[in-house]
């Protein structure tokens, strides 16, 4: 009996317990975003959209500027812009550089610029190792693909850190309190705020003037409503004004009716 029991309660407890291998899915918005219950990752403001890379790094894990003039490094150098495309090197040619990329490869040992992935392609998951969301770049015109794993990072200014090479797929880790569920969340628009702003109005309008036609007045039913003989008006103005911005089209009608037909 005492068997069963412990056997019931190690099931319960599987049952109950959050499973650390399991995460919900974040679903992919757009190249910059995605959205899962536990709120919205947006990495909007980390990328530039002037058509530069933010990032530039090698594999060594240290982070670079991006004058190719000062490498004297042979290992494999990469660039990479969060949600906006990026051109970097030579443009004389149509394969010397990387055009409308997010992740490139420069290699300074046999210059070239490798392309690792569009922002077109963006793919979400999450790495139940890592406990991390990340993003899949590819490119279908020579197959590479790179990853970026998204870890939240308040306080901090955005960072990008070499992680490693998994067979052909380099991977890196972005550090950002963008990359912490709702941490960059775009504000309201303009129309929201006119909208939220106007239906204050109208609410203040009526609560006002119900309190004061019936605390001076001593309105009942109807007459509370402020300027209720304006409103109870307007659907007849409506129609009138309808009327009078149609009646030249009943006035022709009318007059070509009187003549005979041939």
């Amino acid at each position: 009996m005492a068997l069963h029991v412990h056997v019931c309660a190690c099931i319960l407890g599987l049952l109950i317990l959050p499973d650390e291998t399991t995460e919900v899915i974040c679903t992919r918005q757009d190249a910059c975003t995605c959205e899962s219950p536990h709120g919205l990752i947006d990495l909007r403001s980390v990328g530039r959209d002037d058509g530069t890379a933010r990032f530039f790094i090698s594999s060594s894990g240290s982070e670079r500027g991006d004058d190719l003039s000062t490498i004297e490094d042979h290992q494999p150098f990469y660039y990479y812009n969060p949600c906006y495309p990026f051109n970097v090197g030579p443009t004389t040619s149509s394969d010397s550089g990387c055009k409308d990329v997010a992740v490139c490869q420069y290699s300074s040992s046999d210059p070239q610029f490798v392309d690792l992935g569009h922002q077109q392609e963006a793919v979400f998951g999450y790495s139940a190792e890592r406990q991390a969301l990340y993003i899949n770049y590819t490119t279908t015109a020579t197959n590479l693909s790179s990853r970026v794993y998204l870890y939240c990072r308040t306080g901090t200014e955005n960072s990008l850190d070499w992680n490693s090479m998994v067979d052909t797929t380099p991977t890196f880790n972005l550090h950002s309190h963008c990359a912490c569920y709702d941490g960059c969340v775009q504000g309201v628009s303009p129309g929201t705020i006119i909208c939220v702003v106007l239906a204050c109005l109208i609410a203040t309008y009526l609560v006002v003037g119900i309190l004061y036609r019936k605390a001076v007045h001593g309105a009942t039913g109807f007459q509370l409503l402020p300027n209720s003989i304006f409103w109870s008006s307007l659907p007849g103005l409506i129609k009138d004004g309808y009327l009078f911005f149609i009646s030249p089209c009943w006035t022709s009608a009318a007059q070509d009716s009187r003549y005979e037909q041939l």
